[in-house]
């Protein structure tokens, strides 16, 4: 069987605020939330810290917070798009009815790529 590994732990750093608050409204996410995670997303700075220098604050525009208990939930929603294309291609390993062709977790992908007719089943 053939596996893509997927690390995309940078890309938790790449998330546009724009493109994931649309996709949260889309789903029906109460206003109330979307107004609470805008303010909380579009209002946050960092400035940093080496020895006894601390530089200016600086606005943070995008990217989700890594450790953070809901980071891995907007990731998902905002890749969700990736995992409904890969699940529209009918390819992977079949079982019974079900195709499976690939697994998400917070950053992590499994990808089960095409493989050839007489060797499909995994």
């Amino acid at each position: 069987m053939y596996v893509c590994y997927l690390d995309a732990s940078k890309a938790f750093d790449r998330v546009d605020y724009f493109v994931l608050f649309r996709k949260l409204i889309n789903r029906g996410i109460p206003g109330y939330i979307i107004r609470l995670l805008w303010n909380w997303y579009s209002c946050h700075q960092a400035s940093v810290q080496r020895a006894d220098i601390l530089t200016n604050s600086f606005r943070i525009c995008n990217g989700v917070r890594q450790g953070e208990i809901l980071s891995p939930f907007l990731f998902a929603v905002y890749i969700d798009d990736l995992s409904a294309q890969l699940q529209s291609v009918i390819v992977g390993c079949h079982f019974s009815n079900i195709i499976i062709n690939h697994f998400l977790f917070a950053y992590d992908a499994v990808i089960f790529p095409h493989l050839p007719r007489a060797r499909r089943s995994c």
